[in-house]
């Protein structure tokens, strides 16, 4: 009830004016945004990123530059690819877990395992 509260003041002050809803109808679209680790997309969402399992696509969003992506549902994670290189390699990627936790990797020289260079608190729109 409390978090409630809080959450109708934030909008009544416009906090959350920066969210954005789902676009279209389609049911297997979605929108994640997605914020500092510790204090999560509440206030502000720096990265947003749609997807359409049915088509296998979306988009990532940050600082104003919209790439498109490749996505897939992997395991207990969804998965944003961008940034193809001349062999047909992906060399960045963002992963949202069934938590909600949001890692971005930049993969270096063919790369397959790599240690996130960010974590983020993600939430789906």
């Amino acid at each position: 009830m409390r978090i409630m509260k809080l959450v109708a003041v934030l909008m009544l002050v416009g906090c959350t004016a920066n969210i954005t809803p789902n676009e279209g109808t389609n049911e297997n679209a979605e929108k994640w945004g997605c914020g500092n680790y510790s204090e999560g997309c509440f206030i502000n969402c720096p990265i947003w990123l749609s997807a359409d399992r049915q088509l296998g696509k979306g988009t990532i969003e940050f600082i104003d530059v919209i790439e498109d992506t490749s996505f897939r549902i992997d395991g207990l994670e969804q998965r944003w690819n961008w940034c193809l290189d001349s062999n047909g390699t992906y060399m960045c990627s963002f992963t949202i877990n069934v938590e909600g936790i949001g890692r971005y990797y930049k993969f270096l020289n063919d790369e397959e395992t790599a240690k996130p260079t960010d974590i983020f608190q993600c939430r789906k729109f």
